[in-house]
């Protein structure tokens, strides 16, 4: 059972049931007719600059890229952040405090966000988050080994009456989508334990 515990690798000979275990697990699994074999794993070229820790304090465009892969969909899978690459961004940005870059995969926000974006992102984001696509991990990290679950939607909320006649606010994560088959989240809970919007994202950049 230990294997699993950090992570397993799927090899698949079928292309259309690779492209299904790809959305639905919302990471990444190695390709059909990639060049690798089974058990490798898929290496892909970063469209980014990787820069050393030197560089990156003396760059006004270096941010941390984090390893993860944000579910566009339901709740990613448990996952573990890593430690952050430092890259640089696209002329058109700048660095700054609570900025990261991070990969999206999934088709539920793709009117926005295409499949397998690099996506730049603001850690706790100030202000009013109605109407704004958001970070939110469901699920406080406890253990670093088994991280969070993590999804990117639109967030907004409603007033929701109960059987006792009592009025509470919940949270709904709308998708945007070009398919139909997304449904909204809604999260009922009041702490950090129930979820917590890790940040606001800001462009697709890569």
């Amino acid at each position: 059972m230990s294997r699993g515990m950090k992570g397993c690798y799927v090899w698949c000979v079928d292309e259309e049931t690779n492209a299904w275990l790809r959305e639905a697990a919302g990471q990444s699994f190695l390709g059909v007719g990639e060049g690798v074999q089974a058990g490798a794993e898929a290496e892909e070229e970063l469209p980014f600059r990787v820069l050393e820790a030197e560089e990156a304090a003396g760059s006004d465009r270096a941010v941390p890229l984090y390893e993860m892969a944000v579910a566009a969909g339901v709740f990613s899978g448990e996952q573990v952040v890593e430690e952050p690459t430092w890259v640089e961004l696209p002329e058109a940005f700048r660095g700054g405090e609570g900025l990261f870059v991070a990969r999206v995969v999934g088709e539920s926000m793709n009117r926005r966000v295409p499949s397998g974006s690099w996506c730049l992102f603001r850690a706790r984001p100030a202000g009013t988050r109605a109407g704004k696509v958001v970070l939110v991990q469901v699920g406080g990290i406890t253990d670093p080994e088994w991280g969070g679950r993590y999804t990117l939607k639109v967030y907004g909320s409603e007033v929701v009456r109960g059987r006792d006649g009592e009025e509470r606010k919940r949270v709904v994560l709308r998708p945007d989508s070009t398919e139909g088959r997304f449904g909204a989240i809604a999260l009922e809970g009041d702490g950090d334990e129930d979820f917590q919007v890790l940040a606001e994202w800001v462009a697709v950049i890569g």
